[in-house]
């Protein structure tokens, strides 16, 4: 029996249609531009990538599909555009359809089409997108978080549970490296967090709270447009 695959992990089989190449990054990448669409290169491709900071209505229009990775949306055009909403929870993990998502995103990328993802400060989730696709697109790359680095922003991927949730996507442990850097954010982080003022009469008031993140479930936007479409035959059918 071969090797069991572990959930979330992608194989270079799953992609018969896509090229795989290497694809060399610039040296000393980017040192932080405003993210307003920046384009990026992932394999034979580009993907554009922004943060609701800095983007306004302009920056939106000529795209086939915008992805939102946080639930604070920017400033929308006076024109039709497409939003797929994927919220990620800050400095959080994947959903379990992670993988599964990614193959939507890369497979709309092979048909040419125009995408730009975006968080808020096109950092963390936006670098985690960002160095997922470049795991599966990319398996001659050996970091993808360093990669992702070099060719968006030296700020991208912020937390550990990021860092895993990229590399298992190869079935791999995240480097010791990485674990060392964000062990450190993380503690700098919380001290952060601890030192703001805090609401005593509304805990959930204010800058932080000491209540458990909501959990995040995702859909995959297909499956959503058919659940959708399945709810509203099913209410003319009672009209009926």
């Amino acid at each position: 029996m071969g090797k069991k695959r572990k959930k979330n992990e992608l194989k270079k089989d799953d992609f018969p249609d896509i090229e795989y190449v290497e694809v060399e990054s610039p040296e000393g990448g980017l040192d932080h531009p405003e993210h307003r669409g920046n384009p990026v290169k992932v394999g034979n491709f580009t993907i554009f990538l922004g943060g609701t900071r800095y983007l306004i209505e302009e920056d939106l229009v000529g795209y086939d599909l915008l992805i939102a990775l946080t639930d604070n949306l920017p400033p929308l055009p006076r024109v039709p555009v497409t939003i797929w909403n994927y919220g990620l929870e800050d400095y959080g993990g994947v959903p379990e359809d992670w993988c599964d998502f990614l193959k939507v995103v890369a497979k709309k990328l092979t048909r040419g089409k125009k995408i730009m993802a975006f968080c808020v400060g096109s950092h963390g989730r936006t670098g985690t997108f960002l160095a997922s696709l470049i795991a599966l697109m990319e398996p001659g790359t050996e970091d993808p978080i360093a990669t992702a680095r070099e060719r968006h922003c030296g700020k991208a991927v912020e937390s550990l549970e990021q860092a895993e949730a990229i590399f298992a996507l190869r079935g791999q442990e995240v480097p010791e490296k990485y674990k060392k850097e964000f062990g450190v954010f993380g503690e700098k982080l919380e001290k952060f967090y601890d030192a703001q003022p805090k609401n005593e009469d509304n805990p959930d008031d204010g800058f932080w709270s000491d209540k458990d993140p909501k959990e995040t479930k995702s859909v995959l936007p297909n499956k959503k447009l058919k659940d959708d479409k399945k709810k509203g035959n099913e209410k003319r059918g009672r009209k009926r």
